[in-house]
């Protein structure tokens, strides 16, 4: 071969690798064009770009001894850190300390000093009890009466521990607070009833919070009297406001810029109120079939140089999606929710997602996923979850399917195959959240309660 012919063969060679990069190239930028179409991304390009180089700040995981006082856990985020997890399980599972049964309903668990409370339903009533944490021997039970006609009956809130008083609220929207060492009342509210609220479809679900010396409670009556908050030891009303029908979701507390705000997910948009006054701070439309907006708001901080912005994360099923929002404050101290971007690549039924710096694990419809929260971006999803729930140990998600699989796998932006897993319940649907508390791991489905230990070497 000539000179010539060998240049024109160098020619045609780097002709036809430029073309195929160049083909590769396209393929790939019509990729990432055909996912956002698919998942309905809306994003504020100004917005965004200050999410690139910006540090997420992680909230200093509540430690082991904090206990599980309330839903979600003490900091109402998904995330406890615990020392000596057990991440290699036997192939039947972590060790089983006792089961018992239990009767309907949704309700998760609050753990504290050695007592476990929830919620079920008997009959014409719904019950408030206490077991021991070590063999599940019940203390006490507080039941009262309960006719609310709904789909998947009982109650669906999770208890909240504050000192010596336990706080619930039944799916008929009845309020309790009792003691938590022998169950007697101190007072007891109708919030249905008091507030003129219609009855939820699927029930009353709120998780009463408490901040201070309040409890707040999203009744969703009319006239401004969607949202209250009681004085948490005599119960008298403090505060009423608003008239946004009721969601599904429960309140979380936030300060920004100063301003001690609760946020509450309501049926038709998230509304965030001054805690001390129930005073509107801002509003965000968020419409969704059925007015079922019922994962918890998830919110954050990031910084950039010297500033740091709050933003919250919300989603919603029936194919309504998600959005990340900025809160921002304007030059006369008022809030304004800004939109990131939506999308419809996160779709949490009821699963509330949990977070690790930059990036979000949650339900979408049915599929565990991870979320850039720079972008917007998948990073990738775990098909077989259905309609279950998760919460974060350490690194680690631990995540109860609703068919009754649990798995245990690293919070990471890589996909990777489970670390553990195993199968506790083998019938009955597990919509009820885990909890991790005392070196013990709670599971429930609609018949059973379980106790494992995730401590190692036991």
């Amino acid at each position: 071969m000539n000179d010539a012919q060998s240049q024109h063969s160098g020619s045609s060679v780097l002709l036809w690798t430029s073309m195929v990069l160049f083909g590769l190239f396209a393929m790939q930028a019509a990729y990432q064009i055909y996912l956002v179409h698919r998942n309905h991304l809306k994003m504020d390009a100004d917005l965004s770009a200050e999410l690139t180089d910006a540090v997420f700040q992680e909230d200093e995981p509540a430690p082991e001894s904090a206990g599980w006082p309330q839903w979600r856990g003490p900091h109402r985020d998904g995330v406890v850190r615990m020392a000596d997890l057990s991440t290699d399980w036997p192939k039947k599972g972590p060790p089983l300390l006792w089961e018992k049964p239990i009767g309907l309903g949704y309700s998760s668990f609050a753990v504290k000093n050695g007592r476990l409370y929830s919620l079920f339903k008997e009959g014409s009533k719904e019950v408030v009890a206490c077991w021991r944490v070590d063999n599940g021997e019940e203390i006490w039970r507080y039941p009262y009466d309960c006719y609310a006609s709904v789909d998947y009956p009982g109650p669906r809130a999770t208890p909240t521990l504050d000192g010596d008083r336990l706080y619930s609220v039944g799916s008929n929207g009845t309020l309790l607070c009792l003691d938590a060492a022998s169950g007697s009342p101190h007072w007891q509210k109708e919030l249905l009833r008091e507030f003129h609220a219609a009855a939820p479809k699927w029930g009353v679900a709120f998780s009463p919070l408490i901040d201070g010396d309040l409890v707040f409670t999203s009744p969703g009556g009319p006239d401004g009297n969607s949202l209250a908050a009681f004085n948490k030891i005599t119960g008298e009303l403090v505060w009423k406001c608003l008239d946004e029908p009721a969601g599904y979701s429960s309140p979380v507390a936030v300060t920004i810029a100063g301003t001690r705000q609760v946020l509450f997910f309501m049926g038709r948009s998230l509304v965030a109120v001054r805690a001390n006054d129930g005073e509107l701070c801002w509003r965000c439309p968020w419409q969704t079939s059925f007015d079922v907006n019922a994962a918890t708001p998830l919110v954050f901080t990031a910084r950039r140089g010297h500033h740091e912005e709050t933003y919250v994360f919300i989603s919603s099923g029936y194919d309504r999606g998600c959005a990340l929002l900025k809160i921002a404050v304007k030059e006369d101290g008022r809030f304004k929710p800004k939109v990131v971007y939506t999308g419809k690549q996160m779709r949490c039924h009821f699963a509330s997602p949990v977070r690790r710096g930059p990036y979000l694990f949650g339900i979408d419809d049915s599929r565990l996923s991870c979320l850039d929260l720079r972008s917007g971006k998948v990073m990738w999803k775990h098909s077989g979850i259905q309609k279950g729930s998760l919460l974060r140990v350490n690194d680690y998600l631990l995540v109860l399917g609703e068919e009754g699989q649990l798995l245990l796998l690293d919070a990471v932006p890589e996909e990777r195959a489970p670390k553990a897993q195993y199968r506790p319940f083998q019938g009955g649907r597990c919509w009820t959240m885990p909890v991790v508390a005392e070196g013990k791991l709670f599971l429930r489905n609609e018949q059973q309660m379980k106790c494992y230990d995730l401590r190692k070497g036991h």
